[in-house]
């Protein structure tokens, strides 16, 4: 007796959202710095993210991450009627690792606020470091979620972060 396996909606976008990334590693467009896979047993959810950097980046001076992020009630919701669709919640982050000026600031922060504007949620963040080194946190969060019947979206959204990752490069 064999027993299957069916997995969530949340594993079939993971799996989908990994090959897309991996497939530009291999193309030499970026380079792949972490990968991370949590689960959490207290409230039953799930987060798995990679982070990257583009291979022109020597210095590592813009660093992006992709996330997906599913609750209790996204995982469950192909078994057990629930008010919200299975899926994920993806959030795409960039890093700057180097002290940008004002202008400069705005600037990058404009930039992606146009570039993201309708579709997802924008947060700013600074950190300050006691050997007074300085990075810059973008944080835009995708206001509809990932679900299996709009998973070749996430094609978009990587090729779109990579770009758009390259374009702050330039501006540094």
């Amino acid at each position: 007796m064999s027993i299957l396996f069916d997995p969530t909606a949340y594993e079939n976008i993971k799996v989908v959202f990994e090959g897309i990334v991996y497939d530009f590693d291999l193309n030499g467009d970026i380079a792949i710095i972490e990968r991370n896979d949590f689960i959490n047993l207290a409230d039953m959810s799930r987060i798995y993210n990679l982070t990257f950097n583009n291979k022109n980046d020597r210095q590592k001076l813009v660093t992006m991450k992709i996330e997906l992020q599913a609750n209790f009630q996204q995982l469950v919701a192909e078994w057990y009627p629930m008010n919200v669709d299975p899926g994920a919640n993806i959030t795409v982050h960039f890093f700057i690792n180097t002290k940008l000026d004002e202008v400069l600031e705005r600037r990058i922060s404009k930039f992606l606020k146009k570039q993201y504007e309708k579709q997802y949620e924008f947060e700013q963040i600074t950190n300050v470091y006691q050997d007074q080194r300085i990075t810059y946190h973008f944080i835009l969060k995708k206001h509809e979620d990932i679900t299996e019947s709009n998973i070749d979206d996430l094609h978009e959204i990587v090729t779109e972060t990579i770009n758009f990752g390259g374009q702050i490069l330039t501006m540094l």
